[in-house]
């Protein structure tokens, strides 16, 4: 049975009067209008409708009505069906207005924005949960102990660089997190198409774990070279990675590497330089995994000390394989390097140290006067031979042939050592086939370690020429090493310095120190001074006075045989002495009180007389304590005439080793204090130059010195505590100070220091002044800070220049002539020869 159309007033749309509708839409209005206006309209509109019917169908109007019965008995139950169906419509739009929660909306139009706007909430709720950046963890373990039950997003373990994912309840690994960009240092070395991975062990397992007090040196010798990086499996801690020099039972540290590592696999950027020689080891002391089988071994040292240079171990466990193993990287960019470096190496001027350079200074052991052999072999080149001294020695240095301990000498040197470094050109190409070495007779300096040991001549055994032969005992069990060690001569320098040797040939040599006597010019005084002289009243005598040693005067004779130079004693300790040189003789030293030069003839002479000797502790400053000079006399008929040097004059400015204290002797006395035997004299003759000398003992630039001497700011300008210094031109200015101020903080000194040069600058404007480090390394630090921000001063540094001493400070006459070689060379190097000429 289908139901019919019931009235249902709830359509409130009006009703269309402006054409005639048809039967079924005015049924329609008047069943569901709303509004009574809608319902007359349709009622009003159906009889006109019905006459159209009937008149449109006319004849047909019985199969018109059967057709639109559709297969029903009557209309009415047609209609009645499609209200049916109209209805089940309404009752499946009222259900898509009602949600998952019973709540039902208006409109169909409501619940559809509804849902939207949860979607998209959920959606950027999502979002928020998703980062650019992955969240990163130690491991998996760590990541799941944050995040039990999950997260959204994608989480990165840095043990194996993997990212993860939680899918369906539990963490997923995605394999290898890959970012934008790669991080500086990030690539591993195994990673890198130019690195040779030997034996990667990567893909193995190691369960057993070192101990961390032993190193363990790898038994796998590096055959490649290039940069050495290490990977492993280590256990978290310090770890310390050596690059060795294995030389018979002893491994030499070449490079050391510390490094805290963690848990696991790790690849560490030690970045050694290994040659490949075959002969290069990796060692570790830390805790590292291993295996008990399926490798090469390694040595062991047990308790091994992280500091040694050295490790010497024969005790190689077999089988046992460390999870260690090395990269090297740019392997065949090395060999490039290597090629190209030798090709240059003969075109570029550029000496090489194939075996290494050693700190001398380290090396203070003297060892017996006899012949040894230095166990290092020498490379393929041209030999300059570095050794150390601990003495003034005539010494021979050779370069010997091996054939087991029998030693055939190939060249020979024979040269004076001076105390310190010595470099001898051996003029001799070593071949490089390793049974070259280097040998000398005589006393060399050397350390208890660091070394190969060495071979000494045997009992009973000789050398004394080349092509000698000898026998040696081998002493190569020892850690001994000397202070010698090769330089190897670049060809082209060798091919320069032949021209040079051709040129010396063909040019006159003209040397500073040929001048034995200097230039003079005459003046109208009987003599000319150079130094700190005063008029002062001794005893009733008008003296030329001088309270320094190294103060000079000069004068000439003729027509006499006898000279006399006569002083006035002005001293309350010791006689002092002075110096003499008739033209141009050795120095003569003899007591003021002695006044009588030897005999001369007739014929012109030149004089020249030094203050050579005064008591350190004279009252200089004060009661002008020194040497008065009265006078020269002749014999009746001759004559006295002044002259004065026109050579470049340097001033000195100094302590007691400036001064001359305790050159002949350890006594600060005339008798064992010497100024023509000290360095400033030295350096003068050197540079065919007179000294202008102003040196006080115990003196210094923060403290005053014997003989109530101030410190050295003031006595640039006072000669005395009375007197005020003459002003005088130097060509050059020299300043060796700062032995004495050992009590003064480096920030006084460097204050006082800088006043002290600020003032030379000034007075000696325009003039070359060289600062030299005092001998015994006094300052050293403070001095070059002050000297360092200065263009108009030199620093002279005397640290390899071994001078000797008498007493540990003062030099002796041997440091004295050291010294001041070494200041002249400095200054010769820095104003050049011709400027003393």
């Amino acid at each position: 049975m289908v139901d019919r159309d019931t009235v249902d007033y709830r359509d409130t749309g009006s009703f269309d009067d402006s054409s005639l509708q048809d039967v079924q839409t005015i049924k329609s209005a008047i069943l569901h209008k709303q509004y009574g206006k809608d319902v007359r309209s349709a009622l009003a509109q159906l009889p006109d409708s019905l006459i159209k019917l009937f008149g449109d169908t006319g004849g047909n109007s019985n199969a018109e009505v059967e057709e639109a019965r559709g297969g029903f008995e009557t209309l009415g139950l047609h209609e009645q069906a499609q209200n049916a169906g109209i209805d089940k419509v309404t009752v499946e739009v009222q259900n898509a207005r009602t949600n998952s929660s019973s709540q039902t909306y208006q409109t169909l139009k409501e619940r559809m924005d509804s849902q939207e706007n949860d979607l998209n909430n959920s959606i950027n709720d999502k979002l928020a949960q998703i980062s650019a950046v992955p969240e990163t963890f130690a491991n998996l373990a760590a990541l799941q102990s944050k995040y039990p039950t999950g997260k959204t997003g994608i989480f990165v373990t840095a043990d194996n660089g993997h990212k993860y994912i939680w899918v369906n309840g539990s963490w997923t690994d995605s394999g290898v997190y890959q970012s934008v960009g790669v991080a500086d240092k990030s690539i591993d070395p195994i990673k890198l198409k130019t690195t040779s991975v030997v034996n990667n062990k990567s893909g193995k397992t190691y369960n057993v774990l070192s101990g961390n007090k032993d190193l363990y040196i790898l038994n796998e010798p590096i055959s490649e070279a290039g940069i050495v990086n290490v990977t492993g499996k280590f256990s978290s801690g310090t770890v310390y990675l050596y690059l060795l020099k294995k030389h018979s039972d002893k491994f030499i540290v070449i490079e050391k590497s510390v490094i805290t590592v963690t848990e696991g696999w790790q690849s560490i950027f030690t970045n050694f330089y290994a040659e490949g020689g075959g002969d290069e080891y990796i060692g570790v002391l830390g805790s590292v995994y291993y295996a008990y089988e399926g490798g090469a071994g390694f040595y062991n040292y047990s308790s091994a000390d992280n500091t040694s240079t050295e490790f010497i171990t024969n005790q190689l466990v077999a089988n046992s394989d460390f999870s260690l193993f090395t990269t090297i990287e740019n392997s065949k960019l090395a060999d490039v390097i290597d090629k190209k470096t030798n090709e240059l190496s003969s075109k570029i001027p550029i000496n090489q140290f194939k075996n290494g350079i050693k700190d001398l200074s380290k090396y203070s052991v003297a060892s017996a006067n006899t012949t040894y052999i230095f166990n290092d072999p020498l490379k393929q080149g041209n030999i300059i031979v570095h050794i150390k001294s601990n003495k003034v020695q005539n010494a021979n240095i050779y370069i010997v042939k091996k054939d087991n301990l029998r030693f055939t000498v190939l060249k020979k040197i024979n040269i004076d050592l001076v105390v310190g470094e010595n470099v001898i050109d051996m003029e001799y190409t070593s071949g490089g086939s390793g049974d070259e070495y280097i040998a000398s007779t005589g006393v060399v300096a050397y350390a208890y370690k660091g070394g190969f040991g060495f071979y000494q001549i045997s009992q009973g055994s000789t050398i004394n020429n080349e092509g000698d032969v000898f026998n040696a005992d081998d002493h190569t069990d020892v850690t001994t090493d000397f202070g010698v060690y090769p330089e190897y001569k670049s060809d082209l320098n060798k091919k320069i310095e032949k021209i040079y040797d051709d040129l010396d040939s063909i040019t006159p040599k003209l040397l500073l120190t040929d001048y034995t006597m200097p230039k003079y010019s005459e003046i109208v005084d009987q003599v000319g001074f150079v130094g700190r002289w005063f008029d002062k009243t001794v005893n009733g005598v008008q003296t030329k006075t001088t309270i320094n040693q190294g103060s000079e005067f000069y004068f000439k004779v003729k027509n006499t045989k006898t000279i006399n130079v006569n002083f006035v004693l002005n001293s309350d300790l010791e006689t002092p002495y002075f110096a003499y040189s008739i033209d141009g003789s050795a120095m003569t030293r003899q007591l003021i009180t002695k006044s009588s030069l030897p005999a001369v003839t007739t014929d012109e002479h030149i004089v020249r007389v030094v203050i050579d000797g005064l008591n350190e502790h004279e009252d200089k400053w004060k009661g002008e304590k020194g040497v008065s000079f009265k006078n020269v006399t002749v014999d009746l008929g001759g004559t006295v005439t002044g002259v004065l040097p026109k050579n470049r004059k340097i001033m000195f400015f100094g302590d007691s080793i400036t001064e001359g204290i305790r050159v002949l002797s350890m006594d600060a006395n005339p008798n064992g204090n010497s100024a023509t035997g000290a360095w400033p004299f030295i350096a003068s003759e050197q540079l065919n130059s007179i000294s202008y000398r102003v040196g006080f003992g115990a003196s210094g630039v923060t403290t005053g010195g014997s003989g109530y001497v101030p410190p050295l700011l003031q006595n640039i300008d006072s000669m005395t505590a009375s007197k005020t210094t003459p002003y005088y031109e130097p060509d050059i200015v020299v300043v060796n100070i700062g032995t004495n101020d050992g009590k003064s903080t480096s920030s006084n000194f460097i204050t006082q220091f800088n006043t002290t040069l600020d003032r030379l600058s000034i007075k000696y404007s325009g003039t070359p002044i060289f600062v030299i480090l005092p001998f015994n390394g006094a300052k050293r630090s403070e001095i070059t800070t002050c000297v360092n921000s200065r263009s108009n001063i030199y620093l002279i540094d005397t640290v390899k220049w071994g001078v000797d001493t008498t007493d540990g400070v003062h030099p002796n006459q041997v440091g004295g002539i050291t010294a001041g070689k070494k200041t002249a060379e400095y200054i010769i190097s820095i104003l050049g020869k011709n400027y003393f000429i």
